[in-house]
C-alpha cells in the first residue's frame, strides 16, 4: 500500500463533483459489471427496435426532479470528455436515458433517485481487436453530482505488459490528483489489488472519511471506471 500526503485545490468544475451522499453499496466492480450488463441489454434492445423501424434513444420518463433529463445527459457528457477524455458524438452513439426513483433504487445508491445515462457505438472497426466502446454515467437526480462514470473505447491498444500494484497506485494517485477528484482532500493511502480477470481495483482514502474507487484493464493499463463512497 502506498501512503501518500497530497494537498490539492478545489475542483473547478462542479459537474465533476464526485460526492455521494448516504452509503453506497457494492464495489466498483458490482458497478461495472451492471454498467456491461446495461450496455449489452441495450444492443439487444437496439436490434430489436431497428427491425422494426424504430429509433433507440432514451427511456421515456414521467418524473419529476430538480435535474431534467436533458441536463443530466449534458452533466454526463462534460464529466466524461473532462476525466476520460471521451467525446461524445451523437450521430455516431445510441444513447440510453433511464430514471430510478429512490424506491428502485435500494442496492446501489440507497436513498437516491438517479439518472443513468449509456452511448454505445454505431459501428466499431471490425479490424480492432477491442469490440467495446461504450460509456455511462450516473447523475443524482437531485443534486446534478456525478456518482460514478465508466469509458471504454475500441481504439484502446493492448498495453505489451500489466502494471504492478505499484505501479497503478502510482497511476491512480497521480490521476486523481490531475483531475482534481480529491476535492481538496488530503490522499492519506492509495491500494492496489487484483479483483478480477483483467482488472485492478485501485481505492484512493482520503483524510476526509471518502474513498474512491478507480478500475484499471489490465489488458490496456487504462482506467475505465471510478466511483466515490463519502463517509457518513
Amino acid at each position: 500500500m502506498k501512503q501518500l500526503k497530497i494537498k490539492k485545490g478545489i475542483m473547478g468544475a462542479a459537474v465533476v463533483l464526485l460526492l455521494i451522499g448516504g452509503s453506497v453499496g457494492g464495489t466498483v466492480l458490482a458497478f461495472q459489471d451492471d454498467i456491461v450488463k446495461k450496455n449489452v441489454l441495450m444492443a439487444e434492445n437496439t436490434e430489436i427496435n431497428q427491425s422494426k423501424g424504430k429509433s433507440f434513444e432514451t427511456v421515456d420518463t414521467n418524473n419529476s426532479t430538480p435535474v431534467s433529463e436533458e441536463q443530466a445527459i449534458q452533466i454526463a457528457k462534460a464529466a466524461l470528455k473532462d476525466v476520460f477524455e471521451a467525446e461524445i458524438n451523437d450521430d455516431e452513439y445510441l444513447q440510453q436515458t433511464e430514471y430510478y426513483d429512490e424506491s428502485k433504487n435500494e442496492q446501489s445508491y440507497p436513498g437516491k433517485s438517479l439518472w443513468t445515462v449509456s452511448w454505445k457505438k454505431k459501428q466499431i472497426d471490425p479490424t480492432t481487436d477491442n469490440a467495446i466502446d461504450f460509456s455511462s454515467a450516473f447523475i443524482d437526480a437531485e443534486t446534478g453530482e456525478v456518482l460514478s462514470m465508466s469509458s471504454h473505447k475500441s481504439t484502446d491498444q493492448e498495453a505489451d505488459q500489466p502494471l504492478t500494484n505499484e505501479e497503478a497506485e502510482t497511476m491512480v494517485a497521480d490521476f486523481v490528483e490531475a483531475k482534481n477528484l480529491n476535492n481538496g482532500a488530503v490522499i492519506e493511502s492509495v491500494e492496489a489489488f487484483t479483483s478480477a480477470k483483467n482488472m485492478i481495483e485501485v481505492n484512493v482514502n482520503l483524510d476526509n472519511g471518502n474513498r474512491i474507487s478507480v478500475v484499471i484493464s489490465s489488458l490496456t493499463n487504462k482506467i475505465s471506471a471510478l466511483r466515490n463512497h463519502l463517509e457518513q
